[in-house]
């Protein structure tokens, strides 16, 4: 079977070819007649595969971090724990974030939590490439860690189009009410 369908059926050029065609008389530009000297001069193979550089699988893991979390990550709002010896927190921080998230009118699948404990590489640029996040929330943890410039503490900043809310971790929170107030006060304003 040819690789090519040929017709000369009207009705069939009428319909595969909807635009117009015109035949002109005139010789090509020298551009063109010279990308299509080069186009058709055959590359080596070997030559071709040769510019390419090769990407081992360790250099592509790097470019493509990827990270265990909770949530569905809905409303691209990221939120950053430490707790050591837990997948993504205890039952109570997991409690009290709930409890957040419905002042807020969220729900867990609207969020995505992640326990920087199992990730301490991550970057904030990993992290928001990955979450696509618009707001983020880091609960105890020094913004610095994740290679964002210092903040002041429990105050609202922008940084490369990111809301950013650096607080006090849940558990200083739950034992300290005036840390609770403070903390409540600007995560209204995310």
């Amino acid at each position: 079977m040819s690789k090519h369908l040929i017709t000369t059926d009207p009705f069939a050029l009428r319909t595969l070819m909807t635009e117009d065609l015109y035949q002109l008389h005139e010789p090509a530009p020298a551009a063109i007649m010279e990308v299509a000297a080069a186009a058709e001069k055959p590359v080596p193979h070997a030559a071709a595969a040769a510019d390419i550089p090769a990407v081992s699988a360790k250099q592509e893991a790097a470019f493509a971090p990827s990270f265990n979390y909770l949530g569905e990550n809905n409303r691209f709002f990221l939120l950053l724990v430490n707790e050591p010896g837990h997948m993504h927190a205890d039952a109570k921080t997991i409690d009290t974030l709930t409890l957040i998230l419905k002042g807020k009118q969220l729900e867990v699948r609207d969020i995505a939590l992640l326990n920087l404990a199992g990730h301490p590489q991550a970057r904030f640029a990993d992290m928001k490439s990955f979450f696509m996040c618009s707001k983020m929330v880091i609960f105890g943890i020094d913004p610095t860690a994740t290679g964002l410039p210092p903040t002041p503490g429990n105050t609202i900043t922008v940084h490369e189009g990111v809301k950013v809310l650096a607080t006090y971790s849940i558990k200083e929170m739950q034992a300290d009410e005036q840390k609770k107030r403070a903390f409540w006060a600007e995560m209204k304003k995310l």
